[in-house]
């Protein structure tokens, strides 16, 4: 890996102490710039799903394979191309029917030729009922294979116009020895089920893949805007445990 990722999870990071009261973090939540990452400590089985990629594991493609779509994003030096600063990094489309099909975004546009790339919605009917199981809103989802190995440089993605920031959400689907990092707050705990949101815009984050085994993870996009009033409080009592421990409960 290059030196910058291999520094990356060298150091150990400070700990992080919000600068915003906990009202206004609830209040402006998803849009917030200060939170790196929430645990909602609700864990997922994605046994069968795991099994499915195994069997799978051929159908995996470079992440972002489209001539046309590196042709584009190279044109308008965006800075979310990560195809020079990563290795062994591989994903499947399996937008299915609970899912919206919202595609790769540009500036808010959709970019038509995303289309081309193979959707196999038949690999995750078991993980879409373990969404509907917990009321989670899912869209965009995407399954990642990171090859032993492998390894994807510390960086930002890019932000979707008038998008939500604290809504990417990320489930570990197999147990390897990997370590996902995100910066100021360090390592992620890594168990296999556990789904996480992460805000990917604001804070640089990476990944490692030192296990000789492939790391299989669940990358998806919640929809803030159909939040069960039971999740939301969940989701905020999470935040209040995680980010503000001198709280009292009430």
């Amino acid at each position: 890996m290059n030196k910058l990722t291999q520094d990356f999870h060298t150091e150990k990071f400070p700990g992080f102490v919000p600068d915003f009261s906990y009202e206004q973090c609830i209040d402006q939540l998803w849009k917030s710039k200060t939170i790196p990452c929430i645990d909602t400590k609700i864990d997922l089985s994605v046994d069968k799903t795991h099994e499915w990629l195994v069997e799978h594991d051929h159908l995996f493609v470079n992440h972002y394979t489209s001539k046309d779509l590196d042709e584009h994003i190279k044109k308008e030096n965006a800075g979310w191309y990560t195809s020079p600063n990563k290795s062994g990094w591989y994903s499947i489309g399996v937008f299915g029917e609970d899912f919206k099909n919202v595609g790769v975004f540009s500036g808010g546009n959709p970019l038509v030729f995303e289309t081309k790339q193979k959707k196999y919605p038949e690999a995750v009917p078991d993980l879409i009922k373990q969404f509907n199981l917990h009321n989670l809103p899912v869209y965009r989802l995407h399954i990642l294979r990171l090859a032993p190995g492998g390894w994807l440089a510390p960086h930002l993605d890019k932000k979707i116009k008038g998008s939500p920031i604290l809504t990417h959400g990320w489930i570990a689907l197999n147990d390897s020895n990997s370590s996902l990092k995100i910066y100021p707050t360090g390592n992620i705990p890594h168990k296999t089920g556990r789904m996480y949101l992460f805000n990917n815009v604001n804070f640089l984050h990476s990944v490692v893949n030192s296990d000789t085994k492939p790391r299989y993870a669940a990358l998806f996009k919640i929809d803030e805007n159909n939040l069960s009033t039971t999740l939301w409080n969940h989701l905020q009592q999470m935040v209040k445990e995680q980010w503000f421990t001198d709280l009292e409960d009430n």
